[in-house]
C-alpha cells in the first residue's frame, strides 16, 4: 500500500513530486522505497493548487495524458548514485559489446523486453508504447537505473510466488523462467553487493525520515505559512515559498475589544488557499496558532470555531511567554552560536513586542510587551508622518511597557553576574564592571518590521529575503533607516520597492518601537557588564522555532 510517508521519501530523493505513482514492489529491509511501478499515462504536474487528497495529488488528471513507458522506477537515491558512479565507470560500455557479441544474452534481452512489456499492459494498455519498454530494450542499452528496477521487481515478484507455493514446470529454482530475467540487472546484482535490498545502504533509514510539518502564524496583521520538512531540532528545509496575507485581524481592537467580520471573513479566506497547499505538498502535520489579537479578542472562540472547521484541526491561541519561546528557540536554532554565548531576541508583531534572553538553545527568561505595530499606531499615529505631540504619547506608552520587560528579562542575567563573583577573593569596592571582562551578546531582530527597516538601511530596490537574512547593522544604522521611516508620508512609504502594501500604516510606529527597544536595551546591557557584539536581522522566526519544537 502507497502512503503518505511514502510519496514524501520519493519526492525527497527525485527532488521533485512524484507522478502517476501505483505502488511499491521493491523495499529496502528498513522500508524505504527502493523500486516504483508507474502508470502508463501521466497527466502533468501542474503547479497549481488542485488535489485535496492523495490519489489526486499524485494523479492531477488535467490536459492530455502522456505516454511514459518506464513501469519500473529506481526512486532511492542511494541506488541512483551508485549507477551514476558505474555509469561512469564505463559498465554500460562493456554490456552494450557483450549484446553485439553474445547472442544468448541478446536473446534474454529480448525476452526480458517482452516480459516488461508484459507486465506494463496486464495494468494498461497504451498503443503508442506497445513495443517499448525501458532502458533503450532491445537494440541496445542505456539507463542502467531501470534494469536494475526491472530485475529487483522480478526478484520480489519471484519471492511472492515462492511464498504463495506457486511454482511450476517451467520455472526454475529462483521462481521465474530464466530466460525472462533482465541479464543487465541481473549482472548488476550478482556483481555488485550495494544492490542487495536486505542490506540498509539508506543515508536517511526510513524511520528517520523527516516529517513534513505545515505551520500557520495567525497574527495581528497577517496570517503567514511555512510548510517545512524537519530533519532534526537543528535543521529544517523550506518546501515551498512562505506565504503571507494581510488579514489586519486586531484592525479596531483596541476600541471594540472584538474581532471584526470584515478581518475574520480574510483570515478564513487565507486559511482555505492554504489548505489548498498543505493538501498539495502532503503535509504530515498541521498546526495553528494564533497570537495577540485573539489573545486579546472577547470573541476569539469565533476564530477558532471557523479555522478548525476550515482546517480540520485544533487550532490554539499562544500565550506570550510561548510566542517569545518560539520566535528565541526558531531563531537561535537557524544561526551558529557559541555554547556560553548570550542572545536577545526581539519580534515586533502588529498587537505586541516580544523579547527574549538566553544562552544557545537555553531560554533564561522572556517578556511579551503589550506593544505592537499595529496597536500603536491605532492608539496614537493617526497621519503620517507622526506629529511629535503624537511621538511624544507613543514613547511614553513604551517606557512604561519597557520598564515592566526590562525588570523581567534581566532578573536571570544579573544573577548569572553575580553567581561569577562566587569563590573569587576580589575587592569589595570594586564594581562588576572592573572585576568581571564585558560579556558580548547577540541581539537578533525578527518580523515584517524589522526585516523592513533593515531592506531600507541596505537600500534594496526590492525585497530580497536572502539579502536580508543573517545581515548585521550597527545600532546607529538602524536607528537611521528607523528615523527615515518616522519621517516619510504614506506616499512616501508607499513608493519605496520594498515595502508591502499592508505594513505602510504601521511602519512608523513599528520603527519606533523598534528605535526604542534597542536604545533602551543597549544602555541596560552597558549597566550589566554586557557589549553589545552584533544586531543580526533573521528571517528565521516563530514558525521556525514552531515547526522544530511544538
Amino acid at each position: 500500500m502507497l502512503t503518505k510517508k511514502d510519496v514524501l521519501v520519493i519526492w525527497r530523493a527525485l527532488g521533485r513530486k512524484p507522478r502517476g505513482i501505483i505502488d511499491v514492489p521493491v523495499r529496502c529491509v528498513c522500508k524505504n522505497p527502493i523500486v516504483v511501478r508507474c502508470k502508463p499515462l501521466l497527466y502533468d504536474d501542474l503547479d497549481d493548487n488542485s488535489g485535496h487528497n492523495l490519489d489526486d495529488n499524485l494523479n492531477n488528471k488535467i490536459g492530455q495524458p502522456k505516454p511514459f513507458p518506464t513501469f519500473y522506477y529506481l526512486v532511492s537515491s542511494d541506488y541512483i548514485k551508485a549507477i551514476s558512479t558505474l555509469e561512469a565507470k564505463k559498465v554500460m560500455k562493456t554490456l552494450n559489446e557483450k549484446l553485439v557479441s553474445n547472442s544468448d544474452f541478446k536473446e534474454q534481452y529480448f525476452l526480458a523486453h517482452q516480459d516488461y512489456i508484459k507486465d506494463r499492459e496486464k495494468f494498461e494498455k497504451v498503443s503508442q508504447i506497445s513495443d517499448m519498454s525501458a532502458g533503450g530494450a532491445p537494440r541496445y542499452i542505456k539507463c542502467l537505473h531501470s534494469h536494475l528496477a526491472h530485475s529487483l521487481a522480478q526478484r520480489q515478484k519471484k519471492k511472492k510466488l515462492l511464498n504463495k507455493n506457486l511454482l511450476t514446470k517451467g520455472l526454475n529454482s529462483k521462481g521465474l523462467n530464466s530466460k525472462n530475467l533482465n541479464p543487465v540487472g541481473e549482472y548488476l546484482l550478482e556483481n555488485y553487493d550495494f544492490f542487495n535490498i536486505n542490506i540498509c545502504r539508506c543515508a536517511v533509514p526510513y524511520n528517520k525520515a523527516p516529517r513534513r510539518r505545515a505551520i500557520i502564524d495567525c497574527g495581528t496583521n497577517t496570517i503567514r505559512l511555512a510548510i517545512m520538512d524537519v530533519f532534526s531540532k537543528k535543521y529544517l528545509k523550506d518546501i515551498i515559498p512562505r506565504k503571507m496575507i494581510v488579514n489586519r485581524l486586531g484592525k479596531n481592537l483596541e476600541q471594540s475589544q472584538i474581532l471584526d467580520e470584515e478581518s475574520l471573513n480574510k483570515t478564513f479566506f487565507a486559511c482555505r488557499e492554504y489548505k489548498k497547499l498543505i493538501d498539495k505538498n502532503l503535509a504530515q502535520d498541521v498546526i495553528f496558532i494564533a497570537t495577540s489579537a485573539a489573545r486579546d479578542a472577547k470573541n476569539s472562540d469565533e476564530l477558532l470555531k471557523g479555522v478548525e472547521k476550515i482546517l480540520q484541526i485544533k487550532p490554539q491561541i499562544l500565550s506570550g511567554d510561548d510566542e517569545a519561546k518560539y520566535s528565541y528557540l526558531g531563531v537561535i536554532s537557524s544561526n551558529v552560536q557559541k555554547s556560553n554565548s548570550s542572545s536577545l531576541v526581539i519580534d515586533i508583531g502588529g498587537g505586541s513586542t516580544e523579547i527574549a534572553f538566553g544562552t544557545k538553545n537555553n531560554l533564561k527568561s522572556s517578556y511579551s510587551m503589550q506593544a505592537g505595530s499595529i496597536r500603536l499606531a491605532e492608539l496614537f499615529f493617526h497621519n503620517l508622518p507622526p506629529a511629535n505631540h503624537q511621538m511624544a504619547k507613543a514613547k511614553d506608552f513604551l517606557e512604561g511597557e519597557l520598564k515592566l520587560a526590562i525588570s523581567k528579562i534581566f532578573s536571570d542575567s544579573q544573577n548569572l553576574l553575580n553567581q561569577n563573583l562566587l569563590g573569587q577573593n576580589l575587592p569589595r569596592q570594586n564594581s562588576l564592571k572592573t572585576l568581571l571582562p564585558k560579556k558580548k551578546i547577540n541581539i537578533y531582530g525578527v518580523a515584517g518590521t524589522i526585516t523592513t527597516i533593515t531592506a531600507n538601511a541596505l537600500g534594496l530596490s526590492r525585497y530580497d529575503w536572502k539579502k536580508i537574512d543573517k545581515t548585521s547593522l550597527t545600532l546607529e544604522e538602524i536607528i537611521i533607516s528607523c528615523d527615515q521611516l518616522i519621517a516619510m508620508n504614506y506616499k512616501q512609504l508607499e513608493a519605496l520597492p520594498f515595502m508591502h502594501k499592508g505594513r505602510i500604516d504601521s511602519m512608523a510606529a513599528g520603527a519606533v518601537i523598534y528605535k526604542e527597544v534597542l536604545s533602551r536595551l543597549e544602555k541596560e546591557l552597558t549597566k550589566r557588564n554586557f557589549q553589545i557584539n552584533k544586531i543580526i536581522t533573521s528571517e528565521k522566526d516563530l514558525l521556525d522555532g514552531l515547526a522544530l519544537f511544538f
